[in-house]
């Protein structure tokens, strides 16, 4: 997983940092909680302490939350930078890991695998889901949560690519991060990806339709995430070959359709969970 995971050129940056915690709190709320099969596999000490793996930890939010959720588990985080050790309960600890060099070191040590939204830094999301395959032990669960940069509309169909505002300035990222060589398709293709790979049952695909205009439901958790995405992301159109004034103006389209909400629209993140046979 290369520096492009992150829609920042630095991914330490506060800025993002501070987003991808509110980007936690709306994709929690979103799926509910835990998935069913995670919650009991990390309850249940019948057979020892349990390990869980967070791949592509980020600003730590999911990773604190389920270390104090479940206290009886060890948890580890993995990322590209680290994060402030003074944040971690006993129970939880940080290495600094790129996924695109294997996992070699946590093979088949992990009763649960958890992922988010890692797929902008990865050039083959099928080595990930088989990297993965080798880390969770059997009767493990992964849990896996990617997005496809697109919008849809109040019918949930997806909106043109060249309709401008939100759906446009997402078909430019998700270009861009193609052409840095990750995977903006893998939202798409990750619960076809773990079916297929012949280790895993249960599979479970829950879409998590987030709401981008306050007048689909009153919530403004999706609309302020893009927002916030808007803010973090120039550095990416720039870097796409851009210029300073194009990527100003397609900001400011987007900027204004979302803050006014009158495009009611949705994002869809493709979460996925199954256990290891």
């Amino acid at each position: 997983m290369t520096e492009h995971a992150y829609l920042l050129d630095s991914p330490a940056d506060t800025h993002e940092l501070s987003r991808l915690d509110l980007q936690h709190n709306m994709l929690q709320d979103a799926a509910g909680g835990y998935p069913a099969p995670l919650v009991q596999v990390l309850k249940d000490a019948s057979d020892g302490e349990k390990k869980c793996l967070d791949i592509g930890a980020g600003s730590g939010s999911w990773l604190l939350d389920a270390a104090r959720d479940f206290p009886s588990g060890t948890f580890v985080g993995i990322d590209l930078v680290p994060i402030k050790s003074s944040l971690l309960p006993k129970n939880a600890s940080w290495e600094i890991h790129d996924i695109n060099q294997g996992l070699q070191p946590f093979y088949n040590k992990f009763d649960v695998v958890h992922v988010r939204l890692i797929a902008q830094g990865i050039p083959d999301y099928a080595v990930v889901i088989d990297e993965i395959s080798r880390v969770v032990k059997s009767g493990g669960v992964i849990d896996i949560l990617e997005y496809d940069f697109q919008a849809y509309d109040e019918d949930k169909t997806r909106i043109a690519p060249d309709f401008k505002g939100w759906s446009h300035y997402l078909a430019i990222a998700r270009d861009a991060i193609k052409k840095r060589g990750g995977s903006p398709e893998a939202g798409e293709l990750v619960h076809s990806l773990i079916e297929k790979h012949g280790t895993f049952k249960d599979v479970v695909y829950q879409p998590l339709w987030i709401p981008m205009s306050p007048l689909l439901d009153g919530r403004t958790s999706g609309r302020d995430n893009g927002l916030e995405i808007i803010k973090s992301a120039h550095g990416l159109y720039v870097a796409h070959g851009l210029s300073e004034e194009e990527v100003n103006a397609l900001e400011s389209e987007a900027r204004t359709q979302l803050n006014e909400g009158s495009v009611k629209q949705y994002s869809l993140f493709y979460h996925v969970h199954a256990v290891k046979l």
